[in-house]
């Protein structure tokens, strides 16, 4: 059976379809993430070699039959990315098909403004995409952890909270629920206890500890540190709609222009959206903030099958 590859390849998951020339899904499974800033370049053959595997195996595909591969990836961040991750896919693992790869910011970006305007992600990482309306394309943010690229996105919001907490330590601020539950969570029980945990976090893969849901619930429900932290994260979010614009000049070209959202972060955050919509409105009251109405996922299957010559 004919089929194409769909990847939408993240910081924390790599998740792959399968479609046949109707657009059909034939399997879908989440894997192991294949970063190659973070895996490393050894070992991501087999990370993505056993990925495909994996999504084969749930409808009995042959790799000869693949027709098309699109994959959004993060870490696609110049053109030696492009060249090095284009060939990586190109002509391996019995794959001969054409193979189209793509930042995973653009592909998003595609997925909630049809490819136009500007799509702020704040997901493990934070990241802003623009495209005018002649077809100059920029970004800002992405940047890897050790300058800081990340304002704003979930690692950045753990950094922040563990910045928080070493104040208490110092006995400086006030004791909380969300303190008490990220110490209970991350078993942070000393100052020591900390300081390791944070030469871990400064080591490659820059790992950072999963509690955006965590702050954005207190946040929610009106933790007055939660909700600091959050609208901290709003404006770092907005440098980025402010930098795009710089580079790009796009909202003189779109008196209403998108401003997308994407992200676990953000759109599991109802405080942090407030505040970036109010931030965005003060600056480009015309502006339009658009919610994703379909997956990464989904985009990358378009574009496969579009590859393939099926749209």
């Amino acid at each position: 059976m004919e089929y194409a590859i769909a990847i939408d390849s993240g910081g924390t998951n790599y998740r792959l379809r399968a479609v046949d020339r109707f657009g059909t899904i034939l399997g879908e499974c989440t894997c192991q993430s294949a970063n190659h800033y973070h895996v490393g370049l050894e070992a991501l053959p087999s990370i993505v070699n056993g990925n495909i595997d994996s999504l084969l195996s749930l409808f009995g595909g042959r790799r000869e039959d693949c027709r098309a591969l699109v994959c959004g990836t993060t870490g696609l961040d110049s053109s030696e990315d492009e060249e090095l991750l284009t060939s990586f896919y190109s002509g391996r693992y019995g794959l001969s098909c054409p193979v189209s790869i793509i930042n995973d910011a653009e592909l998003a970006h595609y997925a909630v403004t049809g490819g136009e305007g500007m799509l702020i992600i704040s997901g493990t990482g934070a990241i802003g995409f623009g495209r005018s309306r002649d077809g100059r394309t920029g970004r800002a943010g992405g940047w890897l952890f050790p300058i800081l690229g990340d304002e704003g996105g979930g690692s950045w919001v753990a950094r922040r909270v563990l910045q928080h907490l070493s104040r208490w330590f110092d006995g400086s601020v006030p004791d909380s629920s969300l303190l008490a539950d990220v110490r209970k969570m991350l078993s942070l029980e000393t100052r020591d206890d900390l300081n390791r945990y944070a030469r871990k976090m400064g080591e490659p893969p820059w790992e950072t500890p999963k509690v955006g849901r965590l702050v954005s619930d207190y946040a929610d429900a009106g933790d007055e540190d939660a909700v600091g932290i959050c609208r901290e994260a709003a404006a770092y979010l907005f440098q980025l709609v402010l930098d795009l614009d710089a580079s790009l000049s796009i909202s003189p070209t779109f008196p209403d222009f998108p401003i997308g959202l994407w992200g676990s972060t953000i759109l599991g955050s109802a405080v942090m959206q407030e505040e970036l919509s109010k931030l965005v409105h003060g600056r480009y009251p015309d502006a339009r903030i658009v919610l994703p109405t379909k997956s990464a996922l989904d985009q990358a299957a378009e574009m496969a099958l579009e590859l393939w010559g099926m749209r």
